[in-house]
């Protein structure tokens, strides 16, 4: 969540302060059960065909582009960065689209757009909705292609 100290447009304060670090939460053994609605590979099919080695590149990088994202997402809400939260909502969103992550996608596209309007609240939200979906994504991701 937001710093207590961050404000809104209205002046109302966050709700709870943020972990100290960046941290990307890891799925848990039942996110899995929930995993297979979140990413929709038949979407990244309509994109790239149905090539099994194109498929698993393709979601190899939109883990690693995920994890990476995740990071600079938490590091732009808790510094309170409306452009750092706007950009990497942005880089993010359309991957997830394309990957089949089409809830994770809007809810980037929720986070985009709350920070280009510099509404706090809203970025807080949709904040802690991606947190919610970020371990199921992994999850279903992990479940399709294995981490090496």
């Amino acid at each position: 969540m937001l710093h207590e100290s961050m404000r809104s447009r209205d002046g109302s304060a966050g709700s709870e302060p943020a972990s100290d670090s960046p941290s990307v939460s890891q799925p848990s053994a039942d996110a899995g059960a929930h995993a297979d609605a979140v990413v929709d590979v038949e979407v990244l099919k309509r994109y790239i065909g149905d090539d099994a080695e194109a498929i698993a590149e393709f979601l190899t990088e939109f883990r690693k582009s995920v994890l990476h994202h995740a990071v600079e997402l938490e590091k732009g809400v808790v510094a309170q960065d409306v452009l750092q939260v706007s950009r990497t909502s942005h880089t993010l969103k359309s991957t997830a689209r394309a990957a089949g992550a089409t809830a994770f996608g809007n809810v980037l596209a929720e986070l985009e757009t709350a920070a280009q309007r510099h509404d706090l609240e809203v970025i807080d939200r949709y904040y802690q909705e991606f947190r919610r979906l970020l371990p199921l994504v992994l999850a279903r991701l992990n479940a399709l292609v294995p981490a090496p």
